[in-house]
């Protein structure tokens, strides 16, 4: 990535990278509303690929449309799920298909609204308090409701933020991802492949081996700590690699 270019202009060159490279690996890319740009909905049909992206710019004259359409009538779809914490999750959506106020684009758009009702319980002042947690989000895809029916669409954006919450920022901020160690191309791909793969490595031994963690939600942060601490009275003097050799990262 050259330093005066913009993260749009990186991910259409990756997209068709892979494509050129791999051929069709994917049938839909997830986006970040940074990445609702035509060109880079473009490169993904190109590489015959859909695209499911949140929006956030209201301003939009496709928002504007579909916030009409949506306005005077009830929810296309409703169903209740469960979130990854156990808490029951009533959802509404609105869908509409068709939309070609977005001129950039050269495919009609959907737009799908869904309204998220999270129903659990926090702690306030010492007690046990019930809540609801309202969030709403907007979805735009070039998926058809004949390829993706509404829930599909709205598990699919719900995975990318899975995806980009457990993955890159536990990465960026317990693994170091976020530090350029060295400055040649390829060993910046070898140390971020290790970075990876010992990020990967580590998941698996906790939920193949310690499965109760993940139904307490006990924190993988703090099961680490409790294992540096337990190295320091091991007989086989374990703590040097965790403690002296710079091996503690969580």
């Amino acid at each position: 990535m050259d330093k005066d270019e913009g993260e749009t202009t990186v991910a259409q060159r990756l997209i068709r990278r892979m494509a050129e490279t791999y051929g069709k690996i994917t049938d839909v890319y997830t986006l970040d509303a940074l990445f609702a740009k035509a060109p880079v909905i473009h490169a993904a049909l190109d590489a015959g690929a859909h695209v499911v992206v949140r929006m956030k710019e209201e301003r939009r004259r496709i928002m504007k449309e579909a916030n009409a359409c949506f306005a005077n009538r009830l929810p296309d779809s409703t169903w209740e799920e469960r979130d990854g914490k156990g808490n029951t999750v009533y959802v509404q959506a609105w869908d509409e298909e068709g939309l070609a106020q977005w001129p950039q684009v050269r495919v009609p758009m959907r737009i799908v609204k869904i309204i998220r009702h999270t129903n659990k319980t926090v702690i306030e002042a010492n007690k046990e308090v019930f809540v609801t947690d309202v969030v709403e989000r907007w979805i735009a895809t070039t998926c058809s409701s004949e390829k993706a029916d509404t829930q599909t669409i709205a598990q699919i954006a719900a995975a990318r933020w899975d995806i980009e919450n457990i993955g890159f920022r536990n990465l960026k901020t317990f693994n170091a991802l976020d530090h350029c160690f060295v400055h040649d191309s390829v060993a910046i791909k070898a140390m971020i492949g290790f970075q990876v793969l010992a990020f990967n490595l580590k998941r698996l031994f906790f939920f193949h081996h310690l499965p109760a963690s993940r139904h307490r939600d006990v924190p993988l942060r703090y099961l680490i700590d409790e294992m540096r601490e337990a190295t320091r009275w091991v007989s086989l003097h374990l703590y040097r690699w965790v403690w002296e050799w710079g091996l503690s990262t969580a």
